[in-house]
């Protein structure tokens, strides 16, 4: 588990209130349990704006298929995964992703005061899983580099998805010095955000019963 934060009265940095709650709420579990979810961090408005944007990309086929490991020995292994993927810029190319780069901005800011992570800067890519779309059990670090601290799903599913859609997240949260308790679904639900430890939190996409829209970022150090 994390360490203790900082004290309650430091400096809030003018954040909006139903945030600066929520990140709190956040920090709390991610000291606890290693993982939070996120609800209503975008409006329906913003969430559609960017889901509009990921579906032109998926139509325009700029996303690829999704592999599995790193550098050379990065292969496609559908038996462990079958979305689509596209990397995102390291500056925002619309104003929809300018929002999100501000949000995630004020999270990483908000962790690294309560938190001591020391995060820099993060990375992220457009996530699209087809019907029957997964992502077996797996942890987010690699082996031969810590620079992830944090993982993040940005959902963008439509506001009618329910949990016979499918595709939720479930995660093996940590229970006492680190073991492993039992998994929890966190369902995808469009303008939530799921959070939490990249090299100890164990984690799947399950199968999905409709086109799942998300945006899978990672906060560094």
């Amino acid at each position: 588990m994390l360490p203790p934060g900082l004290p309650t009265d430091q400096k809030r940095h003018n954040l909006d209130p139903g945030l600066q709650h929520a990140l709190e709420q956040a920090t709390q579990d991610l000291t606890e349990k290693g993982f939070t979810q996120l609800r209503d961090l975008f409006s329906p408005a913003e969430t559609a704006s960017l889901r509009a944007e990921a579906q032109a990309l998926h139509r325009e086929e700029k996303l690829i298929p999704a592999k599995v490991g790193r550098g050379r020995e990065r292969i496609q292994d559908l038996s462990q995964r079958n979305d689509s993927t596209l990397w995102w810029k390291e500056t925002p190319e619309t104003e929809a992703q300018a929002l999100v780069f501000e949000r995630w901005n004020q999270i990483r800011e908000h962790l690294n005061r309560s938190l001591f992570l020391g995060l820099k800067d993060f990375e992220a890519h457009w996530a699209i899983y087809p019907v029957g779309g997964f992502y077996r059990k797996h942890i987010d670090r690699f082996r031969e580099d810590d620079a992830r601290i944090l993982s993040a799903v940005l959902y963008l599913n439509p506001p009618d998805w329910k949990a016979v859609d499918g595709g939720a997240l479930r995660v093996w949260p940590e229970g006492l010095e680190g073991s492993e308790c039992e998994p929890i679904e966190i369902q995808p639900l469009g303008g939530s955000m799921a959070l939490f430890l990249s090299d100890r939190i164990p984690h799947e996409v399950l199968p999905t019963n409709r086109i799942r829209y998300s945006v899978a970022a990672w906060f560094r150090r």
